[in-house]
Formats: structure tokens, C-alpha cells, sequence
């Protein structure tokens, strides 16, 4: 298997002011992932959104190693601009929060990781992915008037826009309709033969799993600690 991501003993802490505490968010998280979908599951606070974060280039742990696609990041190897270098050029990542500007048009917020890499052909590669998901005839309307599951789509859009080598899905199945749901599937299985593609998901989306053509593992995780890799 080739290596894309690989974690190595990661530990993540949190001070939690009520009860003046230190929470373990990860413990001694060890994974190696390549290519196809990884299923990260977990019930709430199981720790999933905070790993996403850690690969993402996002969040430094506090302990242990972290590998994206050779280069060890937040290291003395490759911090600061070197992973918002990685980030931009080979993650595509969904949070939950979609981290859409609202008053934005749909094509704009699409298009702001291709600017951020001095990309010329922005427009042309916009609107290829704004067809693929089918929102093309969205993409003058501004965010904040969209439905729940449209914005989700121009999340992804944004995720996919560099075509990365690692996507990163935070909870990408909540709140869907039933189209949105599946164009989001079938672009899964069209993507995840060729690229690392990590979902987070609760038991009440386990069901998706089933769907998805390219299978790798099953994840998971509680109270922060892997308890079961299938």
C-alpha cells in the first residue's frame, strides 16, 4: 500500500475550565492510510473532527508524528508556510461549518483556493466542478440565501476545486436531501480508487458506507482512542 497519510503515537489535549481539567481529545493515535475511503466513526466527541483537523494541517497535536504524503508537518521540517503550502496545493478538506462566506457568490467562494495559488484558469475550472455537482445555475446567488444541502455541495465544491490528493470529509452526509445525497455518492465513487478520501461519520450515517464502490477500512474511535480497525 502506498503511504499518503500516517499518524504516529498523536496525543491532543484540552483544558476544560468547569471542571479544571485537562481532556483527551486523541490517545496514542497510530494509522497508516493510502488510497480509497477511510471511515472514521464515532458517536460526539469521540475525537473524529479533532483527527480530521490534525491531517488537515489545522490543529498541531500535542505528542506524536504526523506524516501527509512523506513530510513530516509540524516539524522542523515543515511548519508555518511549508503546511499551508501542502494544505492548499494537496488537501481538499469539508468541515462541518462548510466555512462559506454568506454574502459571497457561489462561483467566488468556489474559486478562493485557486487564488490563493495564482491560478489562471479559476473560471474554467470552477465552473467543471460547479457541473459536476450539479449547482452550476447557483453560482451567481449569493451563499446566505442557499439551502442547507446547496451549500453543502459548494462546500465540496471548494474541497475538490485543486483536485487533492487527500479529502477530508467532516460529517459530509448530515442534513442532506435525497439528490444532494446522492451526487455526493456518486462522486465518492467516481474519486476514491485514486486518492485518499477520510470520512468522519456517526452510526446514524453508517448506512453510506455500504454504498461507496472503493472500501478500504472502518475506523473506530471513542473517548479518543481507536478501539477497532475492520
Amino acid at each position: 500500500m502506498e503511504e499518503i497519510i500516517s499518524l504516529k503515537g498523536v496525543y491532543k489535549k484540552y483544558f476544560v475550565k468547569e471542571i479544571s481539567k485537562y481532556h483527551y481529545a486523541l490517545r496514542d493515535i497510530n494509522l497508516s492510510i493510502g488510497k480509497g475511503v477511510y471511515i472514521i466513526l464515532g458517536e460526539n466527541g469521540a475525537g473524529k473532527s479533532t483527527l480530521l483537523r490534525i491531517i488537515a494541517g489545522l490543529t498541531p497535536p500535542d505528542q506524536g508524528e504526523v506524516y501527509i504524503l512523506g513530510k513530516r508537518i509540524y516539524s522542523q521540517e515543515c511548519k508555518g508556510e511549508c503546511i499551508i503550502s501542502l494544505r492548499r496545493r494537496y488537501i481538499g478538506f469539508l468541515p462541518q461549518t462548510f466555512s462559506l462566506p454568506f454574502k459571497m457568490k457561489v462561483r467566488d467562494a468556489v474559486a478562493i483556493p485557486l487564488w490563493l495559488l495564482n491560478d489562471g484558469n479559476w473560471k474554467e475550472r470552477v465552473e467543471e466542478k460547479l457541473n459536476l455537482l450539479k449547482i452550476y445555475e447557483l453560482r451567481n446567488q449569493r451563499i446566505g440565501i442557499l439551502s442547507h444541502g446547496q451549500r453543502q455541495r459548494v462546500a465540496l465544491a471548494k474541497a475538490l476545486i485543486n483536485n487533492p490528493k487527500i479529502l477530508l470529509l467532516d460529517e459530509p452526509f448530515n442534513y442532506l436531501d435525497d439528490e444532494s445525497l446522492r451526487i455526493m455518492i456518486d462522486i465518492l465513487n467516481e474519486l476514491s480508487c485514486h486518492r485518499s478520501i477520510v470520512i468522519t461519520i456517526s452510526r446514524k450515517s453508517e448506512f453510506v458506507y455500504d454504498t461507496l464502490s472503493c472500501k478500504s477500512n472502518i475506523i473506530t474511535l471513542r473517548d479518543g482512542e481507536i478501539v477497532e480497525i475492520v
